[in-house]
């Protein structure tokens, strides 16, 4: 009687421990935006258009550094909708790694 409890309370807990330790090897895709370097003058929170007597639509200006009197590139990035949640600065790092793929250098922006 007693053996056939010892075996059966032995072969749960030894399921229980390989369930426990198979659940650990379990891997999540977390995906970390690498952080990414502005260089240049940032203007934040500049005012362009006033649509309430307490309310108004502002924009962030990044320039890179130096004086150039070559035309240059220009991205105009417009999101969809009303900040319901979120931060702009998950914008900011979709922006940075975006130029540093495509025309913009890093060390410029």
């Amino acid at each position: 009687m007693f053996k056939n409890i010892n075996f059966r309370l032995l072969f749960l807990i030894s399921g229980m421990t390989i369930c426990c330790f198979s659940c650990n090897q379990i891997k999540k895709n977390v995906i970390i935006p690498p952080t990414v370097k502005m260089n240049g003058i940032t203007f934040s929170n500049v005012n362009y258009k006033k649509i309430a007597s307490n309310d108004s639509l502002v924009m962030d200006i990044y320039l890179p550094i130096g004086v150039s009197k070559s035309l240059r590139p220009a991205v105009l990035f417009i999101h969809g909708g009303g900040w319901t949640g979120g931060d702009k600065s998950v914008i900011k790092t979709f922006l940075g790694n975006m130029f540093s793929m495509t025309f913009w250098r890093e060390d410029t922006l």
